[in-house]
């Protein structure tokens, strides 16, 4: 049973971030329509979230209805209006047939897809699809404090929500796809996905192959959600970790569009993304789809990478390993120091009081692991360009070589040679080309021949003389378009980059609370109700709900209660039950003067 109390400030929440009213004028655009219905959006989402919170089994409509009919007083449920009397003076509440319709009727607003709306013009598909976006972002900014500052980092991940319909069989799949097509899924040599059965929406894609699921084929949605984060080593308890964003989409969709759009839409609340956590579903992303939009949005990465992505490029004779520019010189005499193995996590399981034999030997040896790990990476550091600048908004940065940076000492640097003892020294320095000579600029008399020979002859000097560039000066720049898909502020596998990344694993432990049987149990059969529009608001009032609670845990442990939703509520008292009269049945008959 929900206390009036509760239900009444997280309706005001809802209410106060804008998604009540904006839903109302999809469904009444001029104002008019229909005699007015008797369940508001308001009253509705409110339930979904209590229905939510109480952590009582799948959030089906059936409890939705349940909560406004019998989980709420009967004064109260008057007061809201969905609860009458009828001529005869018998009570009248609302129906599970309304409560349905209230859903169906969003839905009829704000389908885009092709399989539901198939003769739906293509702008009228797009705005759609935007209108279910802002619905999205403005239910969960509804869980969201307003006197806390935004966070500048953020957490982005995936999760997969099987569809309550099945899939059936088709084709095989490319392991390597940037994402993957309904129509060409294997698993075990076996087609597996075709034409859905009534989720018109709904598609085979990937999930993350766990004990529970055991597969990593899913038939349904990926969810994406963006977390905020504290800097590194700031207290944890500054400002809670809140899921601020999601966005839905088929399983088969690519992540990028969902990635941006979610980060578009925190930009334009003043929420800016600076900085971005994600993990090798997006790092292995072409440059053109996600690097270069991520600049363009003024977003630094930590990111992992994907094995195919790592090793060496050259540039101009500099060593472009894992994003970082590195002596190719010092790097030729130890080849072991080039695609060090990456340990199979970056962090060691957290050991229980009662830990079992196994369970700390398996911590044992992954501490171990990273520790060999953290000693080879240390190597190549020596060897590693120091950033003096940068990157622009280009993603071009100033670099100085490792002998300048006072790291090594080499021939082709000569001050580093007063260097003390201890230093590595470059044992095979390059041996320097001599500098072409430039050619002399034409004057305005030249003919087109001339001109053409001479912007050959140019680029031709140009690629002489920025062979190793890096030996001859102090700094140098390295554009933007130098490897791109893997440069990030910090060196991949650092210790500074594994202490940064591991504040993604905040995005994870919300896809956790969603999931797990103890909270929301979001899973298949955890809604009885299919579709994209259907499946987002669900899943984004239990962002709301996970939100409220751990912004609540987040209240107990600080004290701070500006927020509306962490107010002290009055303490329940119990309830009276009615006796077959519909009068109180009091033990004791009823309370003296």
């Amino acid at each position: 049973m929900t206390g009036r109390r509760e239900f009444e400030r997280v309706m005001a929440q809802l209410e106060a971030s804008g998604a009540c009213g904006y839903i109302e004028s999809l469904l009444r655009p001029d104002g008019a329509g229909g005699r007015p219905r008797q369940l508001s959006v308001a009253v509705f989402l409110t339930a979904v979230v209590c229905a939510v919170d109480e952590k009582q089994g799948a959030l089906s409509l059936v409890r939705v209805h349940h909560q406004l009919t019998q989980g709420l007083a009967r004064s109260y449920r008057v007061q809201l209006g969905i609860t009458t009397l009828d001529a005869g003076g018998t009570d009248r509440s609302i129906s599970l047939r309304q409560v349905r319709y209230m859903l169906e009727a969003i839905e009829t607003k704000l389908a885009f897809s092709e399989g539901r709306v198939p003769d739906l013009a293509d702008d009228d598909r797009a705005n759609r699809a935007d209108a279910l976006q802002r619905v999205l972002d403005l239910i969960v900014a509804g869980s969201i404090p307003d006197h806390l500052p935004a966070p500048e980092s953020w957490a982005l991940d995936g999760t997969a929500v099987e569809s309550w319909g099945k899939g059936r069989r088709r084709g095989p799949v490319d392991p390597d796809a940037d994402h993957a097509q309904d129509d060409d899924l294997m698993r075990d040599g076996t087609a597996v996905a075709v034409q859905p059965l009534f989720d018109v929406d709904a598609r085979w894609g990937y999930q993350t192959k766990t004990y529970d699921n055991k597969t990593n084929l899913c038939y349904g949605y990926h969810v994406f959600g963006m977390v905020g984060l504290l800097p590194v080593g700031a207290d944890p308890d500054l400002r809670p970790k809140l899921t601020e964003r999601i966005s839905i989409r088929p399983a088969n969709a690519n992540a990028i569009v969902a990635a941006l759009t979610m980060i578009d839409s925190l930009n334009v609340a003043n929420r800016h993304v600076r900085e971005l956590l994600s993990d090798r579903e997006f790092s292995y992303k072409s440059e053109q789809s996600w690097a270069q939009p991520l600049r363009q949005r003024g977003v630094s990465q930590v990111m992992d990478l994907h094995p195919n992505d790592r090793g060496i490029r050259d540039y101009n004779g500099i060593a472009m390993m894992d994003g970082v520019p590195y002596c190719s010189a010092a790097l030729a005499t130890r080849p072991d120091l080039v695609n060090i193995a990456r340990p199979e996590r970056f962090s060691a399981p957290p050991l229980k009081a009662n830990a079992s034999v196994e369970e700390r030997e398996e911590h044992d040896r992954v501490t171990a692991q990273i520790a060999e790990f953290n000693r080879l990476k240390s190597e190549p550091e020596q060897r590693a360009f120091r950033r003096v600048a940068g990157p622009d908004a280009d993603g071009n940065e100033r670099y100085e070589c490792p002998a300048q940076a006072g790291k090594l000492i080499c021939a082709n640097c000569p001050f580093s040679l007063n260097f003390l003892d201890g230093v590595p020294v470059v044992e095979k320095p390059h041996a320097l080309p001599a500098l072409p000579v430039r050619p002399v600029r034409l004057d305005s008399s030249a003919t087109a021949a001339e001109r053409e020979q001479y912007r050959q002859d140019l680029d031709r000097y140009n690629t002489q003389a920025d062979f190793l560039r890096c030996c001859r000066q102090r700094t140098i720049t390295i554009p933007g378009t130098v490897t791109p898909k893997t440069r990030q502020k910090l060196a991949w596998g650092s210790e500074d980059w594994q202490e940064s990344y591991k504040r993604r694993t905040h995005v994870e432990g919300a896809f956790g609370n969603w999931k797990s049987p103890k909270t929301s149990r979001v899973q298949r059969g955890w809604i009885y109700v299919v579709g994209l529009v259907k499946t987002g608001i669900m899943i984004a009032c239990v962002a709301f709900a996970t939100n409220m609670r751990l912004l609540r845990r987040w209240s107990e442990r600080t004290g701070d209660i500006t927020d509306p939703l962490t107010k002290p509520l009055p303490e329940s008292l119990g309830f009276e039950e009615l006796d077959a009269d519909g009068n109180l049945d009091l033990a004791d008959g009823p309370p003296g003067a």
